[in-house]
């Protein structure tokens, strides 16, 4: 994943001093993730995680915050968020909060042993015994009760006809009355928001990002797609015509330019030459010569005029 937040020696040395955690000898950033850049420290008092907060407010972060306390004082493990020196957990950096966690080492296992998975169903069952508190999300931006967003778009898709077929089986077979659960809140990796955010991050054009980002957020946030690229068409062609009108107007005002630089002004400068001849002032040039320098000078116009259109093209 793209780190959005490029952090100095300076930088870094500030969160180091509002934690109290002492001189960083290094620091790097740490990829993954699609909503947060995270680097890590290195001090003589150990390794941390510095996490800033690129999508997040300031409130869900600090419910993340209250919820890693909750799990901690209930002994389950899990990242120690530190206090800075003033007992505050949350740091402000240019206007997005940032929290520093205990580095917990580990290794990915894409094949874990029976005795892994052991470990893992009772840390499961120990999470399952912990206590509520607040701020835990009970909805989300997915499930049966977003199906029918889906089903309303207009468009003969494979994975739309099987989802309505599926969200019929359910609504007849499926008591409304059951108890609802999480099973899993995240899919790490590049799925299709990370792509999105990415592609908008390293985009040079600022429209397609702003595009890009847009359709993450309506994705992210369980919005609907169909509204997103009407509104979105909508401004896209305003802003299309407002530029049609200004390209319009600036084609006038380069005809008018070159109508009189290299037609009128030309001709002009012609008589006056025959005009100065036929009057013996002046230095005496033929005709020949005189249309020689008019052929020269208006090659050399038309040559200064087409270079100049091509580079306003260009930074267009």
């Amino acid at each position: 994943m793209v780190i959005r937040s490029i952090l100095t020696q300076t930088e870094i040395s500030f969160f180091a001093k509002v934690y109290g955690i002492g001189l960083v000898s290094n620091f790097e950033p740490l990829e993954g993730g699609s909503e947060n850049s995270n680097y890590v420290l290195e001090t003589m008092k150990g390794k941390y995680i510095l996490t800033i907060s690129e999508d997040v407010g300031l409130d869900q972060l600090s419910n993340l915050v209250h919820l890693y306390d909750h799990l901690n004082e209930n002994q389950f493990p899990t990242s120690i968020i530190m206090r800075g020196l003033d007992g505050k957990s949350i740091t402000d950096y240019k206007g997005k909060p940032a929290i520093l966690k205990n580095f917990i080492k580990g290794t990915i296992v894409k094949n874990p042993s029976p005795q892994i998975l052991f470990q893992i169903g009772v840390l499961a069952a120990k999470l399952h015994k912990i206590p509520l508190t607040k701020g835990i999300q009970d909805k989300f931006p997915y499930g049966i009760s977003h199906f029918h967003q889906a089903q309303s778009w207009d468009i003969n898709n494979s994975f739309i006809n099987w989802l309505k077929k599926k969200a019929e089986f359910l609504a007849n077979n499926l008591r409304t009355d059951l108890p609802k659960g999480l099973v899993h809140g995240d899919i790490f990796g590049d799925n299709l928001i990370s792509v999105l955010r990415k592609s908008a991050y390293t985009s040079p054009s600022k429209k397609l990002a702003d595009l890009l980002n847009g359709l993450a957020t309506t994705i992210n946030s369980g919005g609907d797609l169909s509204s997103f690229f009407k509104e979105r068409a909508k401004n896209l062609l305003f802003e299309y015509r407002i530029y049609q009108e200004k390209d319009t107007r600036s084609a006038e005002t380069f005809m008018d330019i070159y109508i009189s630089v290299v037609i009128a002004a030309p001709m002009i400068f012609m008589l006056l030459m025959i005009m100065i001849q036929i009057s013996g002032f002046g230095v005496s040039l033929s005709i020949s010569a005189i249309t020689l320098i008019m052929i020269l000078g208006v090659t050399i116009i038309n040559i200064v005029f087409l270079t100049f259109l091509h580079l306003k093209q260009s930074q267009e």
